[in-house]
């Protein structure tokens, strides 16, 4: 999570035994113009797993981004899908991207093509709770490449003031080939 997860934190889980440990979200753009972003991907040597989660909506920046993160020592790459703060959701990243199936695909295949290491997602519900978009979501990821999926089991609209509703990590788990974190 934004502002949680910093280095600092993940050195103390991974002292307290956490052997995976997942930076915090950095904007795609940032990384790739080189700005102070980059801190985000920086990887502690006692951390004996490391993802990097980006957030984007261009293929090509988030490919651009995957690569130095990468080059940055992350095992894994996390595409951010599920992000419901209004600067990322304006900019058309994180849950944004719970309405537009073929960019999430076009994101996850550029991304694929460009590391070696996993490619994942981590998503909601949906934008809104009447209108769930996971099981089409996953699955055109799934079809693009991605190596895991993590669901937060709530819509964008819910944020983080109703209960998950863990059922759907089941069903998740039942519609794709891929491993299911549920989150």
């Amino acid at each position: 999570m934004s502002r949680a997860t910093d280095l600092p934190f993940r050195r103390l889980a991974t002292e307290w035994g956490a052997p995976i440990c997942m930076g915090e979200m950095a904007y795609a753009h940032k990384v790739v113009a080189g700005t102070g972003e980059r801190a985000l991907l920086r990887r502690h040597p006692a951390e004996k797993i490391f993802g990097a989660q980006l957030a984007g909506k261009k293929p090509e920046l988030m490919a651009e981004a995957a690569r130095i993160a990468e080059d940055c020592g992350a095992d894994f790459i996390d595409v951010n899908l599920g992000c419901p703060i209004d600067d990322a959701t304006r900019r058309g990243f994180g849950a944004a991207l719970l309405q537009r199936t073929s960019k999430v695909a076009a994101l996850v295949e550029a991304m694929k093509a460009a590391v070696e290491v996993p490619v994942t997602i981590k998503l909601r519900l949906g934008w809104s709770s009447e209108k769930p978009t996971v099981l089409k979501i996953a699955r055109a990821a799934v079809e693009a490449g991605v190596d895991a999926i993590t669901l937060h089991p709530r819509s964008r609209a819910q944020r983080y003031r109703r209960p998950a509703d863990w059922s759907h990590v089941g069903e998740l788990v039942e519609a794709v080939d891929v491993p299911v974190i549920g989150n």
